[in-house]
């Protein structure tokens, strides 16, 4: 006779980035190692990876596209994940920052996380009065191999715009090269490019402020905390 398989209840959740519902359950203990063992590593690659594993295999809507999906809606998909899997509450070791550096193991509430979202970010920006660019949100797949030089920042630029509009005439990028767009990017002046940038700056986040007292000094403390794996070890 087999050994018993157990069953798992289903959920509903909203994206944050569309308002669209998607139907998931809870990780399971082989899917719950995947991440656990790429967060030890502490790799952001591997991490994204990790991530990207455990969620296709928990969200259950089959028009989900995860490799569409930003990245602030994997964290709060897998904070939703753990929450029902594991529970809501979880420990954190959160380090007093400055002088004293003393660090409290503080009992935070999964539930209360949410995506926070910066009121001046947009989506379409007018670089110039003939010039106007809509953007998109960078995958999981980018911001998993994003380098901070020059050559990383002009990838996740070029990979994020999604439209250019030239006076009435409408460019989609899908249908212009690498080097067309590198092109275009490199004719912006520096205030044009910066105005690009600060839509990666303003992009929505998973974050949440802590407050506790400090066991070492007796000081209330406001932390603010964001990053899916900041959720899950010391601050």
């Amino acid at each position: 006779m087999s050994l018993p398989v157990m069953n798992t209840a289903k959920y509903e959740m909203e994206l944050p980035s569309t308002g669209d519902k998607i139907e998931y359950r809870p990780f399971l203990v082989k899917e719950e190692k995947v991440l656990l063992q790429a967060m030890e590593g502490g790799d952001e690659k591997e991490i994204m990876r990790g991530l990207k594993q455990v969620i296709s295999q928990c969200v259950l809507t089959k028009s989900y596209k995860i490799d569409r999906s930003p990245v602030f809606d994997l964290e709060y998909i897998f904070l939703k994940l753990r929450s029902k899997a594991v529970g809501e509450k979880t420990t954190l070791a959160m380090k007093h920052l400055g002088d004293c550096g003393g660090v409290t193991n503080v009992e935070f509430d999964l539930s209360a996380v949410e995506v926070v979202k910066n009121e001046n970010h947009k989506d379409i920006i007018k670089l110039s009065d003939e010039v106007t660019v809509r953007m998109k949100y960078p995958s999981v797949d980018i911001m998993g191999t994003f380098k901070s030089d020059v050559d990383g920042v002009f990838d996740m630029m070029r990979s994020s715009i999604h439209e250019i509009y030239f006076k009435e005439e409408l460019f989609s990028v899908e249908d212009h090269s690498k080097e067309e767009i590198d092109d275009f990017l490199n004719s912006l002046n520096s205030n044009q490019f910066a105005k690009l940038r600060d839509f990666f700056e303003t992009m929505p986040k998973v974050k949440h402020d802590i407050k506790w007292v400090c066991e070492k000094c007796g000081e209330e403390v406001t932390q603010t905390i964001e990053g899916v794996g900041s959720f899950f070890g010391s601050a």
